[in-house]
């Protein structure tokens, strides 16, 4: 068995400071002892320990122990602005030019197929935490809307002040540097079939996209097109046609990410939070050992694991290959489309009324 040696995660611990409330949960009714009703249209920042369904004061003692978080997705939305800023969905027009980027490399996406209930999808290689501030103390704040006063002019927030949130997350080598454009495996980012030209012009536009990330710098990023990709340790030599970095394309998209990371800010629902310190491990051991243990992490870069290697195939068994996964997922859709298909139900008719 070939042993994987090399950086396999790189790990980070981010501290982030602001004010305010960023992420809001909805409003609620709930009962304020101060004016001795119930208050409608109150709301509720993200809280740990808390399900606002099931409250029923703003003293509940749920309210007093809870912790304040802003959520990965909130995270991940601002870390990938740019690119999602004019991007409704991924569908199989622009995916060529998704898969060549920040966003397609790695936050990921996916493209259902809404006749097999299947999909193409490219793996976040990005896992995030929530970002959670435990110490703050909520306070009540009264609002109201101009105009007319009524039930639903009057509205209320629990907020709080200064905030400091701490989070951890790593990017796996694994699911960042292999990027699979067919679909053997059911696990294509790209197709469900390609030619070898479709490859080697996905080739071609991803190295262009890598080229702008190594500006300034002596990297030489590049990725590979090769038919046949199989794991490294796996037991067959049955693998996927797909693009492979090289150190250097990863260590780019790697410091693009930290740096985004440590320049974060988000502002927004009169509040916000800047990244103050992260701390980054390249990690070649047990993963997320930062958490454990701060002083064992090593900020050297060094190479990182190869999870794939190319072994050898023939142009005439690819297109075989090819042929035999386009069949099958014919075959699939036809089967669907023959289940959901309404049956036509012929209506006798009853002839002319003067016979």
């Amino acid at each position: 068995m070939t042993k994987l040696t090399g950086v396999k995660s790189v790990d980070f611990k981010v501290v982030a400071e602001g004010e305010g409330v960023v992420n809001w949960n909805g409003s609620f009714s709930l009962y304020s002892e101060s004016a001795g009703q119930t208050v409608n249209n109150h709301a509720l920042p993200k809280m740990r320990g808390v399900d606002p369904m099931r409250l029923k004061s703003l003293r509940s003692a749920e309210l007093e122990k809870a912790k304040l978080f802003v959520s990965q997705n909130c995270i991940r939305s601002a870390l990938f602005k740019n690119e999602s800023a004019n991007l409704k969905s991924v569908d199989s027009q622009n995916v060529g030019r998704v898969i060549c980027s920040i966003l397609g490399l790695v936050r990921g996406y996916v493209i259902a197929d809404k006749i097999t209930k299947l999909s193409l999808k490219r793996k976040s290689a990005l896992l995030l935490e929530d970002f959670v501030d435990s110490t703050n103390i909520l306070r009540y704040e009264q609002f109201a809307n101009g105009g007319e006063r009524n039930e639903t002019s009057i509205f209320s927030k629990s907020n709080v002040d200064s905030t400091k949130y701490e989070a951890f997350g790593s990017i796996s080598v694994e699911d960042l540097q292999f990027i699979v454009l067919e679909d053997s495996f059911n696990r294509s980012s790209y197709s469900d079939i390609i030619s070898l030209a479709q490859g080697l012009e996905v080739e071609k536009d991803m190295n262009n996209f890598l080229e702008t990330l190594s500006i300034g710098t002596d990297k030489k990023p590049a990725v590979v097109f090769n038919k046949n990709y199989v794991r490294v340790g796996g037991i067959t030599n049955d693998g996927e046609a797909g693009l492979l970095m090289n150190n250097d394309a990863i260590e780019l998209v790697v410091k693009e990410i930290l740096e985004r990371i440590e320049n974060l800010f988000i502002k927004q629902s009169k509040g916000y939070l800047t990244v103050t310190s992260l701390a980054v491990d390249y990690n070649d051991g047990q993963a997320m050992r930062i958490k454990r243990d701060l002083q064992a992490i090593s900020q050297d870069n060094k190479q990182f694991a190869i999870y794939y290697a190319p072994k050898e195939m023939t142009e005439k068994e690819f297109v075989a290959k090819m042929d035999s996964i386009k069949s099958a997922k014919d075959g699939q859709k036809a089967k669907k489309a023959a289940k959901t298909a309404k049956p036509v139900v012929a209506v006798e008719s009853s002839g002319d009324a003067s016979e």
